[in-house]
Parts: structure tokens; sequence; C-alpha cells
């Protein structure tokens, strides 16, 4: 099976089995059909999570973040070019190598995508800050559970711990009553 729901999630989660895909860019196909655009994704490679991250720009290509990452790792007949977007994926190969002594590969390679696509923003400024805030707390929990980051997330994303920002209710609250001019 190529990809599934992941049940019991508090949201629509899928996880897409590299190994069964023949081309990185069957990503684009799969996260079309399921009409993601905004989401947060981990790459669990042999049980082993190597990154989370998040994607909510407004791409003309779907799952574009995630299939440029899978474009760079090995088992493809084909790779994208070294100094392309989502290279990031080979530098984070080259540290699993330097510790494992074998490089990053598609095959045991497990992508898990969490749909945020219908998830409002309590931050009238920042659209993206509820995959902002999951991402942090993925992070958070895997440096508590192993006591460090996975090997691809070198910033933390501990600032978001104490950012505050407006919710709408405020902002609306603040003008209650106001007239417009």
């Amino acid at each position: 099976m190529k990809y599934w729901s992941v049940p019991n999630t508090q949201y629509p989660t899928w996880a897409i089995d590299l190994s069964q895909l023949t081309d990185f860019l069957d990503i684009v196909g799969i996260m079309k059909q399921l009409k993601i655009v905004k989401y947060n994704y981990s790459f669990i490679y042999e049980e082993e999570v190597i990154k989370y991250g998040i994607s909510a720009d407004k791409s003309k290509t779907w799952g574009e973040r995630i299939y440029r990452q899978a474009g760079h790792l090995d088992g493809w007949n084909r790779k994208l070019a070294p100094d392309s977007s989502g290279s990031d994926m080979q530098e984070i190969s080259n540290e699993y190598f330097k510790l494992h002594g074998r490089h990053l590969n598609r095959v045991g390679m497990l992508l898990v995508v969490v749909d945020m696509s219908d998830v409002a923003s309590p931050d009238i400024n920042d659209p993206v800050y509820p995959c902002k805030k999951l991402e942090r707390e993925l992070i958070k929990e895997h440096i508590e559970r192993t006591g460090h980051a996975p090997i691809g997330n070198k910033k933390t994303e501990d600032y978001l711990d104490n950012k505050t920002f407006v919710t709408q209710d405020l902002w609306n609250s603040l003008f209650e009553g106001q007239e417009e001019c």
C-alpha cells in the first residue's frame, strides 16, 4: 500500500511509504488527491524520526516541500540536483551516515503528513501558527523522550514556547462599540 490514513489522531493524518512509490513525484499526486495544502510532516527512517517540518506556502505544486526533500534520498531511479530546493535532506543523510555508517534511503522511509488545511489560526497575524505550534510540540516531545532533537531539526523552534499573539476575539473586543469612520 502506497499510503493510508492513520487512525485516532487529532488531525487527519496520512502515512506514505516511500518504498512503495516509483518516483518522488508520486507524492505530488497523493497530496493532490488528498487536497492537502497546509501540513506538518515527519520523515521516519526505520522507526527513527529524522525530521519534523511544516509547509503552508502557496505553492502551485501539491506537496512541493516534501517531494523535494524526498527527491534527495538515495534509492530513486533519479535524484534532484544537489543544489536544488530540499537539498538539506542530503545534508541530513550525510549526518546520518556519520552516526550510522549508511545514508538515508527511500526504502525504509515513511513520510507522515498531518493535514492542517482546515485548522484556523488563533493568531490574527500568523495563519501558519497551528503548524508551527504542532512542529514545536513534536520536537519538544522527541527531546523529552530521547534527550535530543531529530537529526534533521537543528532549530528546535523553542522561541514558540514564549511567543505571544493577539487572538481574533481579543482584537474584536478592542474595537467593540466603535463606529466606523
